[in-house]
């Protein structure tokens, strides 16, 4: 059960911000479990968000011990990054939707963060930006600058992995297994 998966790897964060994190998935607990990873690019049934970040969360941890500078990236911050990177999803494929959640992309972005705001999670810039940018640079993109932390473009990274190589992993069979 990915719910569980997740509860779990959330030890890889600060104390703190574990409660937090653990308090914001029991408040919502529903609507996390129903919520898909996407509309149909990744992980589109219901409980594949929680299996995209599980995979997420998963390959930050494993990725980051074959960086040939991995105290470039922390996993305290990778995974909590990877925890809050979609937090808008349940709210833009579940019932009742929130329009903002289903908005633009600055909109689900800012949605997104006052989800984050509303759970009392703080985050440090670093993360804030990591969290901004795990879909790329976007509109930050400045030929031959660099708008991505290496904190973010890891992330990015292992988003990529996970939505665009595992997009199917932990699809329920049609008996019901995994």
């Amino acid at each position: 059960m990915s719910w569980a998966r997740v509860y779990d790897m959330l030890k890889h964060v600060s104390l703190e911000r574990q409660d937090l994190c653990r308090d914001l998935m029991a408040k919502h607990r529903d609507r996390l479990k129903a919520a898909p990873g996407s509309g149909g690019a990744h992980h589109a049934w219901p409980g594949g968000y929680l299996e995209h970040v599980l995979q997420c969360m998963r390959l930050a941890v494993d990725l980051r011990l074959v960086l040939p500078r991995p105290a470039a990236v922390s996993v305290q911050d990778a995974v909590l990054v990877m925890f809050l990177h979609d937090l808008e999803k349940p709210w833009r494929y579940v019932a009742p939707v929130d329009p903002r959640a289903a908005g633009s992309k600055n909109e689900r972005g800012s949605f997104r963060d006052e989800l984050i705001r509303g759970a009392g999670i703080v985050l440090t810039d670093g993360q804030a930006e990591a969290v901004r940018h795990v879909e790329g640079e976007g509109d930050d993109y400045v030929p031959g600058g660099r708008a991505m932390s290496p904190l973010a473009a890891f992330c990015h990274a292992c988003d990529v992995i996970s939505a665009r190589i595992l997009f199917d992993e932990g699809r329920p069979t049609p008996s019901g297994g995994t």
